[in-house]
């Protein structure tokens, strides 16, 4: 391990701390949920069941595939 614990905690800080400066000084627009009408709707549109139940702060946009590459890849590593 030696130098890379030291490298992890040097450069993780300083990313960590010009990350905070940068969140500060940034300047947000308006923030809304718009995006969960629209999603909605266009649910309805398409005419597509779903068993979903509200609310839905960020909606599922991945496939099955993707999901299953991405749950696996979480909990039991890169997949190869």
């Amino acid at each position: 391990m030696g130098n890379s614990v030291l490298d992890y905690n040097v450069f993780g800080r300083r990313a960590g701390k010009f990350a905070a400066e940068y969140v500060k000084a940034a300047a947000l627009g308006t923030l809304s949920l718009e995006h969960i009408t629209t999603y909605e709707n266009e649910i309805k549109k398409a005419k597509i069941k779903t068993d979903r139940v509200a609310p839905v702060l960020l909606p599922f946009y991945t496939s099955d595939e993707v999901r299953k590459r991405q749950l696996t890849a979480h909990y039991e590593g890169t997949l190869r």
